[in-house]
């Protein structure tokens, strides 16, 4: 298992114990799932691709350790990431159906 999925793993269970340990607002809450959620996915069409991180750094033209701070679990994505990381992977990430 490389890093970057470890770290995301770690960061999903602290997550998870925070939020049984405190009150915190429905919203923050989905949220937070969201960004796993789309993390999830990220991660699923790289393996399956058979891409790294530092694949997606390159075809992103980002610094490794930015795409490492995405995958981790916690990044708050902007529709225009969004939009890219879906162009350069060829695979939709969000599906809307129109």
């Amino acid at each position: 298992m490389n890093r970057s999925i470890q770290i995301y793993k770690f960061n999903k269970v602290i997550m998870s114990e925070i939020f049984d340990s405190i009150q915190v607002s429905k919203e923050i809450e989905q949220s937070v799932d969201l960004s796993f959620d789309i993390t999830d996915k990220i991660h699923a069409i790289l393996e399956r691709q058979g891409k790294t991180h530092q694949d997606l750094a390159k075809l992103l033209d980002k610094n490794e350790s930015e795409i490492s701070v995405w995958l981790a679990g916690l990044y708050n994505f902007t529709l225009k990431d969004i939009a890219e990381i879906q162009m350069v992977l060829g695979e939709e990430l969000i599906y809307i159906p129109k």
